[in-house]
């Protein structure tokens, strides 16, 4: 799972939505995995993503008006 997220996180990693589902997919198939089994349904809720690289599933931070990110210093991100 660590190497689906560093995927994710990479600008550029060619590693399209298809093939993290199929990944993910294999490794549910074998064992009840309840937390991989909803990344597998988030994967393959947006078909028109299925090409595009898994970066563009990254959710971006909400900025606000001279604050930076949408939490405050003393709130977690």
């Amino acid at each position: 799972m660590a190497g689906a997220v560093a995927r994710a996180y990479a600008d550029a990693s060619h590693f399209p939505v298809s093939l993290a589902a199929k990944d993910v997919s294999l490794a549910t198939a074998h064992a009840a995995l309840p937390v991989l089994e909803s990344v597998h349904a988030a994967l393959t809720s947006r078909p028109d993503l299925a090409d595009r690289d898994l970066s563009a599933l990254r959710a971006r931070p909400a900025r606000t008006a001279g604050r930076g990110f949408a939490h405050g210093p003393d709130q977690p991100a």
